[in-house]
Formats: structure tokens, sequence, C-alpha cells
């Protein structure tokens, strides 16, 4: 399932709503308070916005973006109203290139090491349980957990 982003576009001349899925770098946008930003792009002249990119930065708070700033795509604006020129967009985005690094590692981090190790550890304490119990016992562990 994705969001479908509609925003204003200037193309021909004349702003009209379009799907942000047409966007091409040097499409001229409209952005406004709770918008969605779609591409990144750069801010053109007027007053400074408010955008939350916390989930791309890990900033808590929304940051004060001026003219002439780059805004990424996937951040929210939280105040104001400006015109912007796209950049990049999809895989190009500095959301899209980081989602590219993420997929194309094939790297296993330390966590997951631990994690895996862990995973190992237990399920041969578990086996060496069952084992000890059967020889003890004479029944395996798991049938007297259905008595």
């Amino acid at each position: 399932m994705s969001i479908k982003l509609n925003l204003q576009v200037l193309r021909d001349g004349k702003w009209s709503e379009q799907d942000a899925a047409i966007l091409v770098p040097g499409d001229l946008i409209s952005i406004k308070l709770g918008d969605i930003i779609p591409a990144d792009a750069r801010l053109m002249e007027g007053d400074p916005l408010k955008i939350d990119q916390s989930a791309l930065t890990g900033e808590s708070l929304p940051v004060t973006k001026n003219p002439g700033d780059g805004i990424f795509s996937g951040s929210t604006c939280k105040q104001g109203e400006i015109e912007a020129v796209v950049i990049a967009t999809g895989v190009h985005t500095f959301f899209g290139k980081a989602a590219h690094l993420v997929d194309s590692t094939n790297n296993v981090g330390h966590f997951q090491k631990v994690s895996l190790a862990f995973h190992f550890v237990t399920q041969d304490t578990y086996k060496l349980a069952i084992t000890f119990n059967f020889i003890t016992q004479g029944t395996y562990f798991s049938n007297r957990l259905l008595i």
C-alpha cells in the first residue's frame, strides 16, 4: 500500500494539482502547511518554512529552511508556504540513496551476529535438555509438557 501524493505543480505557465509521481527535476512546486515533500527541492524566494525531517535525520524538532536551502523528500511542512524547484526524484533523492545503500549491503551487523549466536545456543540447550530428560526419565521432555 502506498500513499498517493498530490500537489500543486507549475506546468505550461499554469498551476494544477498533479500526482507527485510525475515530477521531474526542474518542475516548480508549491509547498504549504501539512504537505509531505514529494522530492528533493530547493526553496525559491519567500518566507522561511518549518520542516519536520525527523524520519530522515532523527532531529526531534522541525528545522527552519530559508530560501535557497534544500528540502528532502519524505519531510513534512509544519509551517509556512513557499515555492520550490525540484532537484531530484525517486531513487536519486537523499532518502532514495539512503534506502539503496541499506538495501545493497551484504554485511551482517554486530547485533545480528549476537542474535543469531544466541538463537543457536538456546536451540542447542533445548535439545540437550530433551536428551538429558529422555536418558534420565525415559520420556521426551516435550511429551511431559502435554500431560
